[in-house]
């Protein structure tokens, strides 16, 4: 494993070149038929078997991965007793991910969470308990190819207020933020804040319309149109599974949420920290926090 602190100067780091930015706006047509995205509508995903990232397994444990795009992969990783965040590339997929580096958002002493970025590449949200309680963050740059400013959290004042936030998914151009709040230990639910423009704060974060707020709930990953939600809760064992659910327009609920194929493991075994690829094609998420696992979805 490559461990190497990116610094705030210079071009070309790994996960900050340019890279395409866009997006598919919501509501789009394109959205809903594009890729595996009709796979998912219909309730009908074939979803492969979960394969193990043997390239990002090591003796530390991996957690919290994030698809920028097709080609760029953030994740965590455990180190001396404490979370980084790390992130590699392939050059296509099918390809094995290249030697990871640590992002210089990361902090020394500080416990990370996972991160996650704008389509365009321009804002990145992160949970970190640098400050004492986990928290978000948020920092941004101008363009691509230059490293992020220092993080703030004063656009996310109103989310971060009250107990412990983590697992944050931005949408919407960077317009949207979903997320999960602690209301005590070992005891999240989903949440969901917005905000008018890039220069705004965001809104009190709010429960996700159409999934249910008496359960526990954590690890929102959407696709770009936010009409598809997968999610972690407690499944049919004793452990976290991962759950989905869509709908047809972002101004309604989600429908019924049900568990994404072939995905759980027997056993008493947590399937957290899920991630889709833009297009859907793709899942990877974490199995107890410690390996990251893909699997491919057949376009519908």
């Amino acid at each position: 494993m490559v461990r190497v602190l990116l610094v705030a100067s210079g071009c070309g780091r790994l996960g900050f070149e340019h890279e395409p930015g866009g997006g598919v706006e919501p509501d789009s047509d394109a959205a809903v038929t594009a890729g595996c995205w009709q796979a998912w509508h219909a309730h009908a995903p074939v979803v492969g078997a979960p394969a193990l990232v043997n390239e990002l397994t090591s003796s530390l444990d991996e957690d919290n991965p994030f698809f920028a795009d097709e080609h760029t992969l953030y994740f965590n990783r455990r180190y001396e007793g404490r979370r980084e965040i790390a992130v590699t590339r392939r050059p296509a997929r099918g390809h094995v991910f290249e030697s990871d580096e640590i992002v210089e958002l990361s902090e020394p002493a500080a416990d990370e969470g996972r991160l996650t970025r704008s389509e365009d590449g321009l804002i990145a949200v992160f949970a970190s308990d640098r400050s004492g309680d986990r928290e978000l963050w948020l920092a941004t740059r101008t363009d691509t190819s230059a490293a992020f400013g220092a993080p703030t959290m004063m656009p996310l004042e109103q989310p971060n207020v009250g107990p412990g936030q983590g697992d944050p998914e931005l949408r919407g151009g960077g317009l949207r933020l979903y997320y999960s709040v602690e209301l005590a230990a070992n005891d999240p639910r989903l949440r969901v804040a917005s905000r008018s423009d890039r220069g705004a704060a965001f809104s009190p974060g709010t429960a996700v319309p159409g999934i249910d707020a008496e359960r526990v709930t954590s690890d929102p990953a959407l696709s770009p149109d936010e009409l598809v939600i997968v999610f972690s809760t407690p499944g049919t064992s004793s452990g976290l599974d991962l759950y989905y659910a869509t709908r047809d327009s972002v101004t309604e609920p989600f429908g019924p949420a049900e568990p994404v194929p072939m995905v759980s493991a027997p056993g008493v075994v947590d399937e957290t920290g899920a991630t889709l690829a833009p297009d859907g094609c793709e899942l990877m998420f974490s199995r107890d926090h410690a390996d990251l696992y893909l699997v491919a979805i057949e376009p519908g």
